[in-house]
């Protein structure tokens, strides 16, 4: 479906939660890439900003009452996290990302938490 958007960069996350019920540790980890059209070639390696992960961990007593607000508060915090990780990128303001290059999103997958046991 093409788009008429116009931003700075695309920025992929791909969240991973993990809990270690004898250590009673949820761990946090947001995979993030940053994208910016300087090619018309969607594939180029100059439209690659960058590639990090950043990861957070609590201590908590994670169960069925407790875990929709122990994995909102910890990706609430990764996302902190990751705003003051972008200041820091160098995003070219002259490279606009716009319409086809922002179909990108349409071929990322639905994400799904599964919170059953």
């Amino acid at each position: 479906m093409p788009t008429n958007n116009i931003t700075d960069a695309i920025i992929i996350l791909k969240p991973i939660l993990s809990y270690q019920a004898q250590s009673t540790i949820l761990y946090g980890d947001l995979h993030v890439k940053v994208y910016q059209s300087k090619s018309n070639n969607e594939t180029n390696p100059d439209n690659f900003i960058k590639k990090m992960k950043i990861s957070l961990w609590k201590v908590v007593q994670f169960d069925k009452v407790t875990m929709g607000y122990y994995v909102n508060e910890i990706y609430t915090e990764l996302l902190k996290k990751l705003t003051s990780e972008i200041d820091s990128l160098k995003i070219d303001k002259n490279y606009p990302t716009n319409g086809s290059y922002c179909n990108l999103l349409g071929t990322i997958n639905k994400s799904r938490v599964n919170l059953n046991y």
